[in-house]
């Protein structure tokens, strides 16, 4: 029986091996699920990449990101890796997939409603009470009306007239209701919202408002004296914003606000429970 000869291998041999060997571990790894630390950060990181993409994106109106094969290349990550990203931001809804032809991936707009549904829940979860809800709400409230008050926009004052004389006449029909007043507040809420002209402070009074609207008002009753206090509320702070005194604005705002929190309940009946939406 002939005996193998072992021969040494060249050296262009070993470096294709090492090559492979290490192709193979850069595969496995960004392969690897999302428990696999390695994973994470690869798919992390391209997550980010195209979320930076996407916020880039949609205020240019330049929708289409690319086709899978161009994105791939562009991160330079594997198809499991991208997939996974992909995934990621479809949740965060900034994220649209489009199959066949004319398809592609497609930065989008996630909406207004679902993002502060989730941030109520979450907020929920936390047994977040009526009177936090106030404490934060207050001094967004008081910002929002400041700006208002700085503004000199035609239209943005003419909004506030119609309101203030909107809720003038509501004092009169005061047997309204229990939803109807508790509309009234939360239709003020939102027009200070729009008119602040901060979309972050629209934002976090959007999650304020559908925190209350979740309750339901079971444990917060806007009665007929609340009610009174609220339009007398308004009919001043208009006032103040009407004639652009910004200090009157915030002086209004804070004495109703320590109004506010003297109606609320203490201890644990306060917190707030998630309810579906009307």
């Amino acid at each position: 029986m002939k005996r193998a000869i072992l021969r040494p291998r060249r050296q262009n041999e070993v470096s294709v091996n090492r090559k492979s060997t290490h192709q193979r571990l850069t595969n496995k790894s960004e392969c690897s699920d999302s428990g696999t630390p390695g994973g994470d950060s690869l798919v992390k990181r391209a997550a980010d990449t195209l979320r930076e993409d996407i916020l880039r994106a949609v205020p240019t109106g330049r929708l289409f990101l690319g086709s899978e094969l161009e994105l791939m290349s562009r991160l330079g990550v594997s198809r499991p890796t991208f997939r996974q990203a992909a995934r990621l931001l479809q949740h965060e809804q900034l994220l649209l997939i489009k199959r066949g032809v004319n398809g592609g991936f497609f930065a989008r707009t996630p909406s207004e409603q679902v993002i502060t549904r989730m941030a109520s829940v979450l907020l929920s979860t936390k047994g977040t009470t009526l009177r936090q809800v106030n404490d934060a709400c207050g001094p967004l409230i008081t910002e929002a009306l400041a700006s208002i008050a700085r503004n000199d926009d035609p239209d943005v004052r003419r909004r506030v007239r119609i309101f203030w004389l909107e809720a003038s006449a509501r004092k009169l029909e005061l047997e309204l209701d229990a939803h109807t007043r508790a509309r009234l507040v939360l239709d003020f809420e939102r027009l200070i919202g729009e008119l602040s002209g901060n979309p972050a402070l629209m934002m976090m009074l959007n999650v304020m408002r559908e925190i209350i609207r979740s309750q339901r008002y079971n444990y917060f009753d806007m009665n007929l004296h609340r009610t009174t206090e609220y339009l007398t509320f308004v009919e001043k702070v208009a006032s103040a914003v009407l004639d652009g005194d910004v200090e009157i604005c915030r002086v209004v705002c804070q004495r109703f606000f320590a109004k506010v929190s003297d109606w609320l309940p203490e201890g644990d009946r306060e917190a707030i429970r998630a309810f579906p939406a009307n």
